[in-house]
């Protein structure tokens, strides 16, 4: 049976992306086959409907996504970058195993990477930047879809486009859980909004030591949250 690749599955799987601040994903129109057949796999684990542990068949998914296995190669290639994919030797591509403490571990690393993108903001803030985190609607960090969030202002914002993408990684690595949070019964919107106002505040009015307090705050908000609320079956 073929999965038909349209257009609403790659938004779909873009707007997860965005979920921690990510950059805005490209005009789907415009996307290679690598990059459409990355979207949908992308899509399909953050959804729970590739499980961790699941081998990821080069040939099947080229015969189910109506492609060849060059797309599929390079989208495995590329989850397996950013951590959603495992390569193992003479056994092949699988889909990373969820575990309590690398996901505390990438809420750790998170928070130094953020806290300094969110210092060197607040220090060589533009007008244009410091209007558009005015702007922000209530914990635009789990906003999905949208095409300015917290994150992904600061990481411009910054002018340090090295720290940027080692934050942008870490952000990737932290999708699936992120799903699983989302997927609980937190207080994140609550929470979430009081402590990004926090955050935008300290940025814009250029005070970088409260900006980088501020964030570690924010982050430390998901990763309580995560640690308790994320749903003890499904990580060991």
């Amino acid at each position: 049976m073929h999965t038909i690749i349209t257009s609403d599955r790659v938004s779909r799987a873009n707007s997860g992306l965005m979920s921690l601040g990510g950059r805005k994903p490209r005009d789907t129109g415009r996307m290679s086959k690598a990059e459409r057949v990355r979207a949908v796999l992308i899509d399909e684990i953050l959804a729970g409907r590739l499980r961790p542990g699941k081998k990821l068949v080069e040939e099947e998914l080229a015969a189910r996504l109506g492609c060849s296995r060059t797309p599929v190669r390079e989208a495995l290639r590329h989850l397996d970058a950013i951590g959603l994919v495992q390569f193992r030797p003479r056994f092949g591509a699988i889909v990373v195993t969820l575990e309590r403490r690398a996901m505390l571990d990438l809420f750790d690393a998170m928070m130094e990477l953020e806290s300094a993108c969110a210092d060197l903001a607040a220090r060589g803030l533009s007008d244009d930047d410091r209007g558009k985190l005015l702007a922000l609607p209530n914990a635009a960090l789990a906003e999905a879809g949208a095409e300015e969030t917290l994150l992904s202002i600061l990481h411009r914002a910054s002018g340090n486009p090295v720290l940027a993408e080692m934050a942008q990684t870490v952000e990737s690595r932290l999708l699936p859980y992120w799903r699983l949070l989302n997927a609980g019964k937190t207080d994140w919107s609550l929470q979430g909004a009081a402590a990004q106002h926090r955050v935008v505040s300290a940025v814009a009015a250029g005070n970088g030591s409260e900006a980088r307090n501020a964030m570690r705050a924010y982050v430390g908000t998901a990763r309580s949250l995560a640690e308790h609320d994320v749903p003890l079956p499904q990580l060991p």
